[in-house]
């Protein structure tokens, strides 16, 4: 019988776990891609892996939720953000007080 390693796990993410192969096939996207922004390095990936919805929409959001993990612990290095995220939330006024002082 022969013997099969197993390949260490990297990363557990989502409930899947990512070996080194995955990591390195990555990093070969990211290489191949360098001026690109994370989004499409995130459908490139979902792409390549046959991540989409049941609907047929690439997954990209659990992807770059993927390679953000894999890149904040030093195992890729994904290029700069293009533009910081949006918050709407930020945006909104303060609303007025209910109990104001009165004169």
């Amino acid at each position: 019988m022969p013997y099969v390693l197993a390949m260490e796990t990297i990363i557990k993410y989502r409930g899947k776990t990512y070996n080194a192969e995955d990591v390195s096939f990555i990093k070969g996207l990211i290489a191949l891609n360098p001026h690109v922004s994370r989004y499409a390095l995130s459908v490139k990936l979902c792409k390549a892996w046959d991540w989409v919805q049941p609907n047929g929409v690439p997954k990209d959001m659990v992807c770059r939720g993927l390679m953000l993990q894999l890149h904040r612990s030093g195992h890729i290095q994904l290029p700069p953000r293009k533009r910081p995220p949006v918050n709407p939330s930020g945006k909104q006024k303060r609303p007025l007080s209910l109990f104001r002082k009165c004169p």
